[in-house]
């Protein structure tokens, strides 16, 4: 229902945002014809969000990767088939590649509720507004600092992309290329970060502190080993990785030197989202907000601009690298502070 909320929002004001995202003519056009579909797949999202958590959460990581896989694999398959006019259909373009992600969305939607009425967490029943309303005092206590989280990040990079539209929208493309491959590079952390959460909230529950600080004290090695390995393969690599998704030449010497720059830093980043799901997991995700906030807004906006301002688009690149590094050893610190506190 909150979502659908949500994208009437998101419908009605497409044109205002991403304006002030530095779009405009022709690219605005495009946006539109992808956004005005792309927004009804956010309902198809949400439940597959919070199934699959609820099915990690009971100790079973592999049957949410595999819905993930396969929707993956839809969305692969269908993406050329619309947006090329494959199969006797007509070429949509970015139409095409709009229907594809909510078809794959839908996909996830199908797989999650099945699976979740076969493992019988899914109960097919209107409990009373009483037990509504107790439940959802319990889940928003931790739910509503966690939305806060989520929302201080595409805030904070839609500022960014609108500081990146300054240099043009070949910037933006670079920047945008960039930002793609970093979601992959940084995957395993993500994966860490995942998987934490069930694992610290079970073993807290058991009173076997030593597992969590053991496997903390691991996931933060594994993050320092994974950031400096990325790092080294990025810097060699990266322009060869971007030129698989752009020939432009000023795209690919933009996108490299991000590549070049912000790697240095995913073992910090790293190390943020493994503290962050950590304190939910412990019932506390204040720390998370605030660590957020202070990456995002505290550091990075205000040090992309004055990076822009002293040595342009690369200042904005090391900007980005500064935080994660500066908010890497403020988690550390914090979450082992909270863990011995919470032990004793």
């Amino acid at each position: 229902l909150i979502v659908s909320i949500f994208v009437l929002l998101g419908l009605i004001t497409i044109e205002p945002v991403f304006k002030s995202l530095g779009a405009n003519g022709e690219i605005l056009a495009l946006i539109k014809d992808y956004m005005t579909i792309w927004y009804w797949g956010m309902i198809f999202l949400v439940v597959p969000m919070v199934g699959n958590s609820a099915i990690k959460a009971s100790g079973n990581t592999l049957i949410p990767s595999i819905i993930m896989i396969v929707a993956g694999m839809v969305n692969i398959i269908l993406d050329p088939i619309f947006i090329f006019g494959l199969a006797g259909l007509p070429s949509l373009g970015l139409k095409g590649a709009a229907i594809a992600t909510v078809i794959s969305r839908a996909t996830t939607l199908i797989a999650s509720v099945l699976v979740l009425s076969r493992l019988d967490m899914l109960l097919w029943y209107l409990p009373k507004p009483k037990e509504i309303w107790q439940s959802w005092q319990q889940i928003l206590h931790i739910g509503l600092p966690a939305a806060g989280t989520n929302m201080i990040n595409p805030i904070s990079i839609g500022i960014i992309t609108s500081l990146m539209a300054s240099y043009g929208s070949t910037a933006v493309a670079g920047f945008g290329v960039a930002s793609k491959i970093e979601a992959l590079a940084v995957i395993c952390l993500m994966a860490i970060s995942a998987s934490m959460g069930p694992f610290v909230g079970q073993n807290w529950g058991a009173k076997q502190y030593d597992r969590i600080n053991h496997a903390l004290n691991l996931s933060f090695i594994f993050c320092l080993f994974w950031g400096i390995l990325m790092a080294i393969i990025l810097s060699f690599l990266g322009s060869s990785i971007v030129a698989l998704f752009n020939q432009n030449p000023e795209v690919i010497t933009l996108a490299a030197n991000y590549l070049l720059i912000v790697p240095i830093s995913y073992a910090g980043y790293g190390i943020l989202l493994t503290s962050n799901s950590t304190f939910n997991a412990l019932g506390k995700p204040l720390p998370s907000v605030i660590m957020t906030f202070i990456r995002m807004v505290i550091l990075y906006i205000p040090l992309a601009y004055l990076g822009s301002w002293l040595l342009g688009i690369n200042g904005v690149f090391a900007s980005a690298c500064f935080s994660n590094v500066v908010i890497g050893v403020i988690a550390y610190r914090w979450n082992r502070r909270i863990c011995k506190i919470q032990v004793i």
